[in-house]
């Protein structure tokens, strides 16, 4: 009985460790997404393919972000935080 109440806080702190990692990649994502998209096309010499190819990496960090920081969440509830 001690063994199971000890294995399950055990698999609720790795579940809420995971679900912390998740949601700093999802903020980071994010955070790199918004910077293509808002701050880097701007700043380029170059045509209108780099502008589109940068505001496409930016689509798809902020994507990515969003569904990882989602994810979180999931993992949050699954540790029953």
């Amino acid at each position: 009985m001690a063994q199971e109440g000890a294995r399950s806080r055990s698999d609720a702190r790795a579940a809420l460790v995971f679900a912390v990692l998740l949601a700093v990649a999802g903020i980071a994502g994010i955070g790199v997404g918004l910077y293509f998209l808002l701050l880097a096309p701007g700043d380029v010499q170059g045509g209108t393919i780099v502008r589109l190819h940068r505001l496409t990496l930016g689509q798809t960090f902020t994507i990515s972000g969003s569904v990882l920081f989602g994810a979180s969440f999931v993992g949050a509830a699954a540790a029953g935080v």
